[in-house]
């Protein structure tokens, strides 16, 4: 086969040697019985030491003397900076007293790591909507990148007290301890080199916190403290976090479990979830805050969590709304549950309640998945759905269930955040898709309460006609029929006729959906090589709901191989990529479905794969990071034994075919030992394939991300 990568000898320069040693590992097969299971790179698994290091330095050398004989890589650089040549924005976000809201939003611009977050009033947004935010609305609040420079310290969220005038914010220093800090909004923190180098913030400091609200008089919040065991406390401003009350103490039953506090939306009541580390649901509780918050506090339950989760929406008086996905409606409906505050009463331990409120229907379940929505003060909900691997919106009068209309229908764009302040009269949405960075559209309703919209920003990119691309939804049949969505983008004038090459974008696994988003370096590779952009909604994903996912999960992840190789011998077949030209890019688990396919496509198909810190090693995933037994539920336990057998079936690290010439394969590798999929994955990954195929005619390299 011949190779796609000038300047690529491995004779000349082969790749550097790696020590193969005899452990095994035994194994239950369904099919086999006792199964032993070779692992010559174990040694591998340590992530850390002597002969690790001189692993990863041998391929860190390799691959960059390969790399750097690129002849187009500085031009490219400068055409990437150029598409990412503008700020992005997240949707502003009101807060503080409703007859005068403040706006939070945090900018991240071309030339900075973190972003900054702003304060602006509403006829601030108003003035900059006229120049589509060419000047940004309000005023700098608080620098992110005076705290970090390497992206490990980072604010999650800001808060603002119901009168606006102190933000509460949540502080995550890297080390998974989440801290508030708080400062007055007329204080904000624009010089200084860390959190602590901070002498216009309030002393209040807050630890070890699992989540908050602000208490309506601003004088104080409610939090979940979590640490060897949970409880909910009240902290007073101008008060050492010792003194906090406990409104709620750890439950004796069960003292691993943990409480997550809200506030709903009319301000009228504390609810908790009770996590119990169930699969289902969890049980709600509430307790008034117009009690005097000392305890013990009066509670009401609403539901014990046995008939799935319900997801709270809003709260019109005593009705309560809620998403559930109860009696099998996998892609969720909404129901509401009226409460009783009568009976309200004080016990030691939430678990002591037991009442289960009745349930009604309001909207049944769609064929699409039910994903957010925000409600107007009216009761009208705004609620958007992935139905046939597109994002909708409905509008519907929560009261009776009644549809009102649909909105932005067939749109193209596809939605990654919606908000509105509690009870209000305004809604946010934050689009994008592949030539459209993002849109950020305001939707309120006129004085004859009629649905208007404006579009607030339509972000464009100075340097790039961005209407020069064209974006298209097709379809392609699987293996066994089924009609796969995938989107493409191409600019306009390319011509079908077999030569172009081809960029595959995927996931396939854990109930996510993948859809079309604005990136710089996918934007500039159609642009500078003619290539054809293409995001596939493998099974595996939600991206046309509940059953969709499922027949994509467990034993049945094969689809999703299919999938992906079904639009890629669909767009050869029909022209509008070149065999050996079509390259595979996916991170995390999409990178294990990259690879499980690189594994599975013919000879020829594929001209890359790239995979982004991603497992492959499926046989020993649960023991290289213990956490990522949270995994079972989507690919299967090895230590099963029918699920060992599908998982050895399609296991990346396992499935090397020796006789096969592979693509051009990069895998890219976290620098750290312990990031979110640990890097021996990858360590293990290219030794097997270089060692397998130690004379394939395309480059097998790996990169290590080291601040990653």
């Amino acid at each position: 086969t011949n190779s796609n990568a000038p300047g690529w000898d491995p004779k000349k320069k082969p790749f550097p040697g790696v020590f193969r040693d005899n452990t095994t590992f035994t194994f239950q097969s369904a099919k086999d019985g006792k199964v032993i299971i070779e692992d010559p790179y174990n040694w591998l698994e340590k992530g850390d030491g002597n002969d690790v290091d001189r692993f990863k330095s041998q391929q860190t050398s390799f691959t960059d003397a390969y790399l750097s004989q690129c002849p187009n890589l500085s031009q490219d650089t400068e055409a990437i900076k150029k598409a990412a040549n503008f700020p992005t924005v997240t949707l502003p976000k009101g807060q503080g007293p409703v007859n005068d809201l403040t706006y939070i939003y945090k900018v991240t611009f071309p030339n900075k790591e973190r972003p900054i977050w702003f304060l602006a009033k509403y006829k601030d947004i108003e003035a900059s909507r006229q120049n589509n935010y060419a000047i940004l609305p309000g005023q700098p609040f608080f620098d992110e990148n005076l705290i970090s420079n390497d992206g490990k310290k980072n604010i999650v969220d800001f808060t603002l007290s119901p009168d606006g005038k102190i933000a509460a914010y949540t502080y995550d220093g890297g080390d998974g301890n989440l801290e508030i800090f708080f400062r007055k909004t007329s204080a904000p923190f624009l010089k200084g080199n860390s959190v602590d180098d901070d002498e216009t913030r309030l002393p209040d400091h807050i630890v070890n916190q699992n989540g908050f609200f602000w208490v309506n008089d601003s004088s104080s919040i409610i939090y979940s403290q979590s640490g060897d065991k949970d409880q909910i406390r009240i902290h007073h401003l101008g008060k050492d976090q010792k003194d906090d009350l406990i409104l709620l103490d750890s439950d004796s039953a069960d003292p691993s479990s943990s409480y997550t506090v809200y506030k709903t939306q009319d301000n009228a009541w504390m609810m908790v979830y009770h996590g119990q580390g169930k699969d289902d649901g969890q049980p709600i509780y509430l307790a008034s805050l117009t009690q005097p918050l000392t305890e013990p506090l009066k509670w009401l339950s609403i539901t014990m969590g046995t008939n799935g989760y319900l997801a709270y929406y809003t709260n019109i008086g005593n009705d309560f709304y809620f998403s559930s996905n109860g009696d099998g409606a996998n892609n969720y409906k909404m129901v509401r549950r009226h409460i009783d505050p009568s009976k309200a009463r004080t016990v030691k331990t939430l678990s002591e309640l037991k009442d289960e409120t009745p349930e009604e229907l309001v909207i049944p379940e769609h064929s699409g998945t039910l994903q957010a929505g925000v409600v107007f003060a009216d009761g009208t909900l705004m609620a958007y759905y992935t139905e046939e691997a597109k994002h909708n919106i409905y509008l519907y009068d929560l009261r009776t269930g009644k549809l009102l209309q649909k909105v932005m229908e067939n749109s193209g764009l596809y939605i990654q955040d919606i908000d509105s302040p509690a009870l209000g009269n305004e809604a946010y949405l934050f689009t994008s898709t592949f030539n459209k960075p993002y849109v950020i559209t305001r939707f309120a309703f006129d004085a004859n309460k009629k649905l208007q919209s404006e579009t607030i920003v339509d972000m464009k990119v100075s340097d790039v006609d961005l209407n020069s691309f064209t974006v298209e939804l097709h379809q392609a049949p699987s293996k066994d029929g089924v009609q796969v969505p995938f989107t493409i983008m191409y600019t306009k004038g390319t011509k079908f006729d077999g030569t172009n090459p081809a960029l595959l974008s995927f996931f396939g696994f854990l109930e996510t959906d993948w859809y079309p988003y604005y990136n710089p370096y996918f934007l500039t590779w159609v642009q500078s090589y003619h290539g054809i952009l293409v995001n596939i909604n493998a099974r595996g994903g939600s991206d046309k709901g509940y059953q969709w996912a499922k027949d994509g999960q467990l034993g049945n992840h094969q689809h999703t191989f299919d999938d992906i190789l079904a639009v890629a011998e669909y767009l050869v077949e029909k022209k509008m990529a070149q065999r050996g030209k079509v390259a595979l890019t996916a991170g995390g688990l999409g990178g294990t479905g990259a690879m499980a396919v690189a594994n599975q496509a013919p000879e020829g198909l594929l001209g890359a794969v790239i995979a982004d810190r991603s497992a492959f090693d499926l046989l020993r995933f649960d023991q290289i990071n213990p956490s990522d037994k949270s995994l079972y539920y989507d690919i299967g336990n090895p230590g099963i034994p029918e699920q060992f057998d599908w998982l050895r079936a399609y296991s990346p690290l396992h499935n090397v075919n020796a006789n096969k010439t592979y693509p051009f394969v990069f895998i890219a590798a976290a620098g750290r030992v312990n990031a979110a999929t640990f890097p021996q994955h990858s360590y293990k990954m290219i030794s097997e394939l270089q060692y397998r195929r130690s004379i394939n005619a395309n480059p097998l390299l790996m990169y290590i991300i080291k601040d990653a």
